[in-house]
């Protein structure tokens, strides 16, 4: 039933695209289509280097959604903007890149009807990006403990965040399985921020973690 759900869906948006280019003659003005062109190339900008400073630094924008704001930007605008702007107003290379853009849908209609893997690549990608954070166990001015969706394969894990002005530092992803945390409660003492997480329902013995004092 998936299968063919994707595969009518990959059709009728073909059908659309086709439609739209060859009969709709409206268009944003050059101004307006600029910008979002800009707005788009911006968060593609934003995205890559927010990509190679997590890799490489555990480092990332601060707040749960800021990050995935600019993905879904950059996403919504790629795919959408050979639907809105002439082709006269674009470079020929700016064409082709939109036009490809405007395709991801049926890549991942295409991608779902490969069973099983397929799906889950899917569910996975888009589970990370609408739910980045399926409960924030403890935050405040500093840090914050979270636990985060890792892929549909796998239960939630315990992340353990430090805040900066504009940025924020991981600091710590516990074996702890997010679906177990019952509460959390963390100590600033003077050389070292313990963050213990109980598990009441099942009465374990607590996972402690003791990092560098965050004072």
């Amino acid at each position: 039933m998936g299968i063919i759900l994707a595969i009518l869906f990959a059709v009728a948006y073909l059908a659309i695209l086709i439609f739209w280019n060859k009969k709709v003659k409206w268009r944003l003005p050059f101004k307006t289509g600029l910008t979002l062109k800009w707005i788009h190339y911006t968060c593609i900008a934003l995205i890559l280097v927010v990509a190679i400073l997590y890799s490489q630094l555990d480092i990332g924008l601060r707040g749960i959604w800021t990050t995935r704001i600019f993905i879904i930007t950059a996403l919504l605008s790629g795919i959408f903007f050979s639907f809105l702007v002439r082709r006269e107003d674009i470079h020929k290379g700016e064409f082709w890149y939109f036009k490809i853009f405007s395709y991801l849908p049926v890549a991942i209609a295409v991608l779902l009807c490969v069973p099983f893997l397929g799906i889950v690549i899917v569910l996975s990608l888009f589970g990370r990006l609408v739910d980045p954070a399926t409960d924030v166990y403890y935050s405040d001015n500093k840090i914050r403990v979270q636990s985060t969706f890792t892929g549909v394969l796998g239960p939630p894990r315990v992340d353990v965040f430090k805040k900066g002005l504009l940025f924020e530092h991981h600091l710590s992803r516990t074996d702890f399985c997010g679906y177990d945390v019952d509460s959390v409660k963390v100590n600033y003492d003077n050389d070292s921020t313990r963050i213990v997480m109980y598990d009441s329902h099942y009465g374990e013995e607590p996972c402690k973690i003791s990092i560098k004092s965050l004072k």
